[in-house]
């Protein structure tokens, strides 16, 4: 028999099951879905039915605007109106943070002194970028995969 403990939980917009087997073998979750080793511990994180990783916050809670409205180039519109989306977020002001983004963004722009609309604080930067580029959904993810990105809303010029 299997010796199974509770291992945590937390409350997200969405239901949530955590389940942890002690012997290592995996498993627990109602679709048995796994992920590597936690210090010799199989653990499961569920979300909906899907498996989801424990590692930062997942793209769908940090791009705070609809993907689907937008085509394969990154524009949004009516046919004869086609417009690409600009967006924005903070990071820190330290060189790794800016370096990272830069790699991964080929639009992005980054605005000293200005909080944006995200409203930027003391010790960040404000960062914006296009989504009309090649690949632009695997940007944004990548940008909403970093640790210190909290959300990416989409940017409106006035």
């Amino acid at each position: 028999m299997h010796d199974w403990r509770l291992a945590g939980f937390f409350v997200m917009t969405c239901f949530v099951a955590f389940g942890v087997s002690a012997s290592g073998t995996g498993g627990g979750s109602a679709n048995g879905a796994t992920s590597e080793s936690l210090t010799g511990t199989g653990w499961a994180l569920v979300r909906d039915s899907t498996a989801v990783s424990t590692s930062g916050p997942d793209a769908e809670s940090t791009i705070r605007f609809d993907l689907d409205r937008l085509d394969a180039d990154g524009l949004q519109g009516p046919p004869d109106g086609l417009r690409a989306l600009h967006y924005e977020y903070c990071i820190p002001d330290r060189p790794e943070a800016i370096r990272e983004v830069t790699a991964i963004d080929p639009t992005l722009q980054i605005q000293r002194g200005s909080p944006g609309r995200v409203g930027c604080g003391a010790g960040e930067l404000l960062c914006l970028g296009i989504t009309h580029q090649s690949g632009y959904r695997t940007v944004l993810e990548r940008l909403a995969a970093l640790p210190f990105v909290a959300e990416i809303h989409e940017a409106f010029f006035e």
